[in-house]
């Protein structure tokens, strides 16, 4: 389901039956052409992409449940740290911040703080990232956001290694490419208001959140990775709820 901020929805619900996209007035009067997309482009080999709508349908049969479990192994850290580009996925972010930190702290060198900075009303809950962001050369990230610059060198999931640190710069380097220089990103608190009698709804930024779009990724969760594409991960569900 949509997700519509209690103070948000409480002005909408007097136009609106729902949150639904389709709920809106001007869909209601339209003649939409239906298309069903039926082409698979993140997967290309077709006996998983099977299992993948098996498990989508809860119907899973006894073969594909045989082929998910070959896949089930039981690694160490030092099995872990030798599968070069794979990122682990697992469930909680207490077991997340745990596995990062720990390789942290396998790593030399000096430890940078960087601090987001944040004007006027941006409430913790709405937080992107946490306020501080903690890194050391070498360390595994993966960025947040998509690049506002007109250079597009990165994208919300895109991996890479710390290659360069100062007190006031960061540089990512990503696999065959030339090295990014990281610069702020700002997160906007919008808030929405319309006045009575009127149809217009108009938006007004009351708060912001800057910081450097980047967080530690030898690990994140599973809810982080919905909607990103990696070429290597392992999975850690093993306290799946």
């Amino acid at each position: 389901s949509p997700v519509a901020r209690e103070e948000e929805w409480r002005m909408l619900q007097d136009y609106y039956r729902g949150p639904y996209f389709f709920q809106a007035h001007v869909f209601q009067q339209l003649n939409p052409v239906y298309i069903e997309l039926d082409h698979v482009f993140r997967q290309t080999n077709m006996d998983f992409v099977e299992i993948l709508n098996q498990v989508r349908n809860n119907a899973l049969t006894p073969q594909s449940f045989a082929v998910l479990n070959s896949r089930v192994k039981s690694l160490g850290v030092k099995e872990l740290r030798s599968l070069e580009g794979a990122i682990t996925l697992s469930t909680h972010n207490s077991k997340v911040d745990a596995i990062n930190e720990r390789e942290m702290d396998a790593l030399p060198g000096k430890v940078y703080h960087y601090s987001a900075t944040i004007k006027d009303t941006f409430p913790e809950s709405m937080s992107p990232m946490d306020e501080t962001l903690t890194l050391k050369l070498g360390a595994r990230v993966m960025f947040t956001k998509n690049d506002s610059s007109q250079e597009k060198r990165y994208y919300n999931g895109k991996l890479g290694i710390v290659s360069h640190l100062t007190e006031k710069t960061i540089t990512v380097t990503c696999e065959g490419e030339e090295p990014i220089d990281v610069h702020r990103e700002i997160w906007e608190n919008i808030r929405y208001t319309s006045e009575a009698g009127s149809e217009v709804v108009q938006p007004e930024v009351i708060g912001t959140f800057s910081h450097y779009p980047l967080r530690l990724a030898w690990t994140i969760t599973i809810h982080k990775a919905q909607g990103l594409t990696f070429d290597r991960v392992v999975i850690d569900a093993a306290d799946a709820f």
